[in-house]
C-alpha cells in the first residue's frame, strides 16, 4: 500500500507544484492510509534537488512549506469540526461514566485562553514532526478553540514542520517509503500512548470519585 500511495504522489499529485503540495496535504490529512509526512517527503526530494542558495530556500518556504501548511490547516478542519460539534453531547451523555464533565472539559478551555497559553500550545505541538496531527485536532476542537485561532496556530506550526520534513526529504529521498513508514508508525504509537493515558487518567478519575461518594 505504500509503494502505490507514494508513487501516486510522485507521478501525480505533487509533480503539480506548490498546488500538489497543498492538494496533497489535503488528502494527507483527511485520508487515513496515507502515510503522514509523505507528501513533504516526495516534494523535498524533486523539488531541491540540485538547487542552492536563495532558489534552494524559495522553494522550501514558497513551494513547498506554506502550501503544505495551508493544506494541513484547511485538511485538519475535518477532525476539528466533529470534535467541536460531538464533543459536547458525547461528554454529557458518557462523561460520568468516565468521571469527566463539560464543566472539566471548559475549565481547561478557560486556563488555555488566559493569555496565549491555547495557541502556543497548539503552535508548539504542530511544529513537533512526531505529533500526530489528528489527537492535536480532535483535542483542540473538544476545548472548541476558536476555529480562527486554531488555523492561524495550525498553520504556522505546521510551516516549521513542513519545512523540516521537506528538508529531510531532500537529503534522504531515496528511502521515502521507509522514512513514510517510520514517522507514520512513531505517530501511530504516539496516538496510541495518548489514548492509553487517558484513558488511564479517566479511570483512576472515576474510582477515587466512586470511593469519595461511598465514604
Amino acid at each position: 500500500m505504500f509503494d502505490s500511495i507514494i508513487i501516486f504522489l510522485q507521478t501525480t499529485i505533487v509533480p503539480l507544484g506548490a498546488l500538489g503540495v497543498f492538494l496533497g496535504a489535503v488528502l494527507e490529512e483527511v485520508i487515513a492510509p496515507i502515510p503522514s509526512a509523505a507528501v513533504l517527503f516526495t516534494a523535498g526530494f524533486l523539488f531541491l534537488k540540485g538547487l542552492t542558495g536563495v532558489s534552494f530556500f524559495i522553494t522550501l518556504i514558497f513551494y513547498i512549506a506554506i502550501p503544505a501548511a495551508a493544506g494541513i490547516a484547511i485538511g485538519a478542519l475535518v477532525v476539528y469540526g466533529f470534535a467541536y460539534a460531538l464533543g459536547k453531547p458525547f461528554i454529557e451523555r458518557w462523561g460520568k461514566m468516565l468521571g469527566i464533565t463539560w464543566k472539566d472539559i471548559r475549565l481547561i478551555e478557560d486556563r488555555l485562553e488566559q493569555g496565549a497559553k491555547g495557541s502556543t500550545l497548539l503552535f508548539s505541538l504542530r511544529a513537533i514532526p512526531v505529533i500526530p496531527n489528528v489527537a492535536i485536532s480532535a483535542f483542540f476542537g473538544l476545548i472548541r478553540m476558536p476555529w480562527s485561532t486554531f488555523m492561524l496556530a495550525s498553520f504556522l506550526g505546521t510551516t516549521i514542520r513542513a519545512t523540516i520534513l521537506a528538508y529531510v526529504g531532500y537529503h534522504l529521498g531515496g528511502i521515502l517509503e521507509s522514512l513514510a513508514q517510520v514517522l507514520s508508525f512513531s505517530e501511530t504509537l504516539i496516538t496510541g500512548v495518548i489514548v492509553g493515558v487517558t484513558l488511564f487518567f479517566l479511570y483512576t478519575h472515576f474510582k477515587n470519585r466512586r470511593k469519595a461518594k461511598n465514604t
